[in-house]
């Protein structure tokens, strides 16, 4: 009787300048358990330290870790796109490297392909909110409960969600081979790829990431800024709608209203919160639009603090 191999898994992160959060990030990686065989490959740069970092990491760990330095810097698609050149694995994790997977969210991530599943499961992003006024913490609190009440409602509704969190993702091996040059999101670009090709996403929420948001306005509005850029970069590449909230209003938009709907059913304060979204929503679009049509380049990252 044939007996399957089990599902070798790389685990690739992202870091630039970024010592403090990678640290912790890295920390929590290390100190979890992943259920198969893995990798981990370290894509880093800059002079803060984070080199210095991954290094005793990957001589501490010499079986397990591997160190990619990006010694000029050239943007976070040319960091993903080393990983996927080197990786090993049957299937790819995908962690940010300012992010902090809770407990058990590797397991719970890669879980659905040694079942067999091929395709795309996306982590649950949790903002940790702890600096700035009350009204951009609310806003901040709000948009990541849209956005994961979206992917809920989708993949119960559509046995899909639309969309993939670069904060901690998952998907099969060997069929994505590189990101094009001048896309600024990764993560959309990688769910709209999988869909396309009639992969299903799978949202499992019990894989939470912790994320840390801008701390000021400003912050805030350069991020989504770029974010929404990123989204009708790949809307235009692909020839699709990409981003969570777009995707769903234009082509599931009883859909859309269900998770709104659910995210004032859990805190009706959140309405407050949800018109100032909206009006910070509609600034970054117009920005972003004006950014396409000036052909600004967003491949690499401002550094947001």
């Amino acid at each position: 009787m044939r007996v399957e191999r089990a599902p070798f898994v790389t685990i690739g992160i992202c870091a630039y300048n970024d010592l403090p959060n990678f640290r912790k990030c890295m920390e929590s990686v290390l100190g979890q358990r992943v259920p198969a065989d893995h990798e981990i490959i370290l894509v880093v740069g800059g002079e803060d330290g984070t080199v210095e970092f991954a290094r005793e990491l990957e001589s501490a760990n010499p079986d397990r870790v591997r160190v990619i330095v990006e010694e000029k810097r050239r943007g976070k698609i040319w960091a993903v796109n080393q990983i996927l050149k080197n990786a090993r694995g049957d299937v790819i994790v995908l962690l940010a490297g300012d992010a902090v997977p809770a407990r058990g969210a590797l397991d719970k991530i890669v879980r659905p392909f040694l079942a067999g599943f091929r395709g795309v499961v996306t982590g649950r992003p949790v903002p940790l909110a702890e600096r700035g006024g009350r009204l951009l913490r609310g806003v901040v609190r709000f948009l990541w409960e849209l956005h994961n009440s979206v992917l809920e409602v989708t993949h119960r509704r559509l046995s899909t969600s639309i969309h993939a969190s670069a904060e901690l993702m998952a998907f099969s091996g060997g069929v994505l081979r590189e990101i094009p040059e001048g896309v600024v999101n990764d993560d959309a670009y990688i769910a709209n790829f999988f869909l396309s090709r009639g992969f299903r996403i799978l949202f499992e929420p019990r894989a939470v990431v912790w994320i840390k948001p801008p701390s000021t306005l400003t912050g805030y509005v350069k991020q989504r800024r770029r974010v929404v850029f990123g989204h009708l970069k790949v809307g235009k590449s692909l020839r699709t709608v990409s981003g969570t909230t777009f995707k769903t209003l234009g082509s599931h938009p009883l859909l859309f209203l269900e998770a709104l709907i659910d995210v004032f059913r859990r805190s009706p304060l959140m309405f407050v919160f949800f018109l100032a979204t909206l009006m910070l929503e509609t600034l970054v679009t117009i920005l972003a639009k004006v950014d396409m049509l000036r052909g600004i380049d967003y491949t690499r990252w401002e550094l947001i603090k």
